[in-house]
């Protein structure tokens, strides 16, 4: 029975890490993927998404979005946001997603850790929220202080060729992905993402 429960919670662990699935843009209707790795193996995760998205792949730059903010503030793009002069984190999720709940508290902390040298943003997969109105409650919920964009068309999704949420992209002032981490950051790792760019953006 010992063991049993051990296999139980391990893998429950690496379900989380590896994140939830997102239906796949090439094939539509409800066929889902699962993510490319958990984050303990986080160079096979980036050499997945250089293979299975080249235009949001690490050294690409990434592709622009304009996206409405919540909250109805306007609308927010990638080169309004690189003209701000630091380094963005921009986290894809969903309110249904468990991974996601579980991540963003230490993405809160770490936002106001490093506010002034990273731009946090958040964007809500909208069309696959059961009711868009959950965003909303998702944000009030855990009190995020920073932007959160809406992806009402699945622009985003499919521009950035999303499997599966959380996914983590990290950006260069000058518009190149730096990263990609493919399902929940542990608080450790997470750190380690922003410090390295912070300084290879200085």
């Amino acid at each position: 029975m010992k063991w049993q429960g051990f296999a139980l919670l391990a893998g429950l662990s690496i379900a989380l890490l590896s994140g939830c699935g997102a239906p796949s843009s090439t094939t539509g209707g409800n066929a889902y993927q699962t993510t490319g790795s958990s984050n303990s193996t986080t160079s096979t995760a980036n050499q997945t998404a250089a293979t299975a998205s080249p235009a949001a792949a690490i050294g690409h730059m990434a592709p622009n979005f304009d996206l409405a903010q919540l909250g109805g503030t306007g609308n927010v793009s990638l080169s309004k946001l690189l003209a701000n002069g630091e380094p963005i984190l921009l986290n894809a999720w969903a309110s249904w997603c468990p991974p996601c709940q579980m991540e963003t508290p230490d993405l809160i902390k770490m936002s106001q850790k490093y506010k002034g040298q990273m731009q946090f943003v958040g964007v809500d997969m909208t069309t696959q929220e059961t009711n868009p109105k959950d965003a909303s409650a998702f944000v009030k919920k855990y009190g995020i202080p920073y932007s959160v964009l809406m992806d009402t068309q699945g622009t985003f999704l499919n521009a950035y060729a999303l499997q599966g949420f959380p996914t983590t992209f990290v950006i260069s002032p000058k518009g190149k992905i730096l990263d990609v981490e493919f399902g929940m950051m542990t608080a450790e790792r997470m750190q380690t993402v922003i410090q390295q760019a912070i300084a290879a953006s200085k």
